[in-house]
């Protein structure tokens, strides 16, 4: 019971995200994982493409991002990601990434 509560009320609010966001304005980008045997990606093309059908969210992807993962960026490009930049992507209105970020000497602090 208490489930279907609040089911019906995240039903309620969307599109708009619970902090009044319109998701088909949300950026998120994922940038390449740069920790060393790293192989993971923060998100796969499967997710994207549920995410951008359901609620329309924009998503930037770092060139590569997915490569140790094999995960291409045509895989992306299909699932309705586009594919950029490290600084597009951690220029997103929210960053998605498997570990803390490290310093990147292109980019500086993060």
């Amino acid at each position: 019971m208490l489930v279907r509560r609040f089911t019906s009320l995240a039903s309620a609010i969307s599109p708009y995200y619970a902090f009044g966001v319109d998701a088909k304005q949300l950026v998120i980008g994922v940038p390449k994982e740069v920790h060393s045997n790293e192989s993971r990606v923060a998100i796969t093309p499967d997710t994207i493409q549920r995410m951008v059908k359901k609620n329309g969210v924009n998503f930037v992807i770092e060139e590569g991002a997915g490569k140790g993962s094999s995960i291409s960026d045509q895989d992306y490009i299909n699932a309705g990601a586009k594919i950029g930049t490290a600084k597009d992507a951690f220029g997103a209105d929210v960053v998605l990434k498997v570990r803390a970020p490290q310093e990147n000497p292109t980019l500086g602090d993060h």
